[in-house]
């Protein structure tokens, strides 16, 4: 088999295994979300998330775990992009540049602590204060109208 082959396989592996996480996690953030409001945003949904993501990862050949972040977060970027179209580029790219931090910070734990396993504790609690700081420190200087329009969606 060309090498090319081989890549191509691992490249749909990992777009079809991160599309399913993305999805469970779309699912379970909306459910999240219902149920706890806004809150559930700096509890529920980041562990989720990186829960969704660390399965996509445990279940892919090499557990590519900055790779599974980075097309997450693509997949995050082109939802959030789509859903507010009027309120411009910032937060999508903000979603993209956090989930690429996410990603480092899952290589760099597991590189430091031995083993893949780690990222997924690691990542949730970045997830956490990086949510954190996005709700109480970036989104109030836009006048939080995304984050207040989120329980309408």
């Amino acid at each position: 088999m060309p090498w090319y082959t081989s890549h191509m396989i691992n490249l749909v592996q990992i777009v079809v295994l991160t599309g399913a996480a993305g999805v469970l996690a779309y699912v379970g953030n909306t459910l999240a979300f219902r149920r706890m409001g806004c809150r559930s945003t700096l509890t529920v949904v980041p562990w989720w998330e990186e829960g969704c993501k660390f399965a996509a990862i445990t279940l892919l050949p090499g557990h590519p775990l900055f790779t599974v972040h980075m097309v997450f977060g693509l997949a995050e970027f082109t939802h959030d992009l789509w859903r507010d179209q009027c309120d411009g580029l910032f937060l999508p790219l903000l979603t993209l540049i956090g989930h690429g931090l996410f990603g480092s910070l899952a290589v760099l734990a597991a590189n430091t602590l031995g083993h893949y396993g780690w990222a997924y504790p690691v990542t949730a609690v970045a997830h956490s204060l990086f949510s954190a700081a996005v709700v109480f420190a970036v989104l109030p200087t836009l006048g939080a109208g995304p984050f207040l329009r989120a329980g309408r969606r």
